[in-house]
């Protein structure tokens, strides 16, 4: 029945507003992470359609080594408008799908997950002073964007102080 608390003390309803725990069990942290990955295929997806658009419609005829130096500004910026549907959109079908579950800490850990793959790899190609900037804007937009998607899937939000 709607409303009900489960053994957890969390809300069964779902609706924006109501009392939900924003503990997580270590499954789902699991799941965020393997979530991350995956968004992070499709983003990487999305760079490469993004810079092969720029190489057969918008400015066709270079050489590859154009394309090659074209797409270290394209990915970056596509990463961050893709993105942030990406992110929206999986943390509204998450929240969706398990609505016991915190949607808002879940998106929080899948974005956080990219964080630390991302960054780790920006790290071994020894770019990421140079990419502190964007790196910042496209972390913080993916964050946002999930916790945004869960709140519109209205499945959790923030934990209120009474």
């Amino acid at each position: 029945m709607p409303g009900l608390t489960g053994s957890s003390g969390r809300t069964t309803s779902g609706k924006v507003g109501e009392k939900k725990g924003i503990e997580m069990q270590a499954i789902d942290f699991l799941k965020a992470f393997a979530a991350a990955i995956v968004l992070m295929i499709l983003n990487l997806a999305a760079s490469w359609v993004a810079v092969a658009i720029y190489a057969y419609m918008i400015n066709p005829g270079h050489e590859d080594a154009f394309y090659h130096a074209a797409a270290q500004d394209i990915a970056p910026w596509s990463s961050v408008i893709a993105g942030f549907f990406l992110f929206f959109a999986a943390g509204y079908w998450f929240a969706k799908r398990k609505p016991e579950r915190n949607g808002i800490a879940f998106g929080l850990a899948m974005a956080a997950g990219y964080a630390i793959v991302d960054a780790s790899v920006l790290i071994s190609m020894g770019v990421i002073l140079a990419m502190t900037g964007i790196f910042v804007l496209s972390m913080g937009t993916k964050a946002i964007a999930a916790v945004l998607g869960a709140i519109a899937a209205g499945k959790s939000s923030p934990p209120s102080g009474g």
